[in-house]
């Protein structure tokens, strides 16, 4: 008997675009990973709790470092749909981070981390693919890349 076909999966997480200074914050997913290693993301992680602004709070205090009381802003953006290669449909809160600490303390999830001008995000190679979507939905990005 075959498997039944039913509709794809859907996972939730949370995509937080970190600026400090008129820069964005790209994160360089660690090989360890078992998706994406090697590639540039922002802060990422699945909602774990019924509040998708405390898991972001908590993803980024696991993956840069930063606590509440470094931050400027934290901000909630549009719920994105996305859909990967394999059809499984991801529902991506985004935030918008501010801080005005440059320095980053990296977990294991990434292995480097950049600073970069908005207006040279798309130009920037080995984005994670649906980073782009993210960015674009940012409403603190200007038409021309700036914050």
């Amino acid at each position: 008997m075959a498997p039944s076909e039913g509709p794809p999966s859907e996972r939730a997480v949370v995509a937080v675009v970190l600026s400090c200074r008129g820069r964005i914050a790209l994160l360089r997913r660690s090989p360890l990973l078992s998706s994406e290693g090697g590639r540039w993301h922002c802060v990422t992680g699945f909602v774990e709790s019924d509040s998708p602004v405390l898991d972001a709070a908590r993803e980024l205090h696991e993956e840069t470092g930063l606590g509440v009381a470094d931050l400027v802003a934290l901000s909630a953006g549009p719920v994105l749909s996305l859909r990967d290669r394999e059809a499984a449909t991801w529902t991506v809160h985004t935030f918008w981070a501010e801080t005005e600490r440059r320095r980053l303390t990296l977990n294991w999830e990434h292995d480097d981390y950049r600073w970069v001008a908005p207006h040279r995000l798309p130009r920037f190679d080995g984005q994670v693919e649906w980073l782009g979507q993210v960015l674009a939905s940012m409403p603190q990005l200007d038409e021309a890349g700036r914050v």
